[in-house]
């Protein structure tokens, strides 16, 4: 993703979040350059760079708070898709593995 679109999305995390589906955020799939990007990598960028703006550069899936995965995901709702974070847990009840991924809002 070029620079221009993380500083597009830095803006966007430093408003409020908006309402569901406020953003429209697509690829032009006319342009060759983008046959290749995996859409969900771009969301993936987006959702850690969202977190490291909102929350700072040592927050991650393992240490995030519920209510700061309330909030990136309004964020995340936004731009038309809700996060859907599943910890897998061991016998300490530490998360050992954490799986990301995105839904689109209907």
């Amino acid at each position: 993703m070029e620079q221009d679109a993380f500083q597009t999305f830095n803006v966007i995390f430093q408003d409020i979040p908006k309402e569901k589906n406020h953003y429209n955020l697509r690829l032009d799939e006319t342009n060759e350059e983008n046959k290749n990007i995996n859409f969900n990598d771009i969301l993936i960028g987006v959702f850690f760079n969202g977190i490291k703006v909102l929350f700072g550069e040592s927050t991650n899936l393992q240490n995030i708070t519920q209510e700061q995965y309330e909030l990136i995901n309004k964020y995340m709702q936004s731009l038309g898709y809700t996060v859907i974070l599943n910890y897998e847990y061991d016998d300490n009840k530490l998360p050992i593995n954490i799986k990301v991924w995105f839904e689109k809002n209907a």
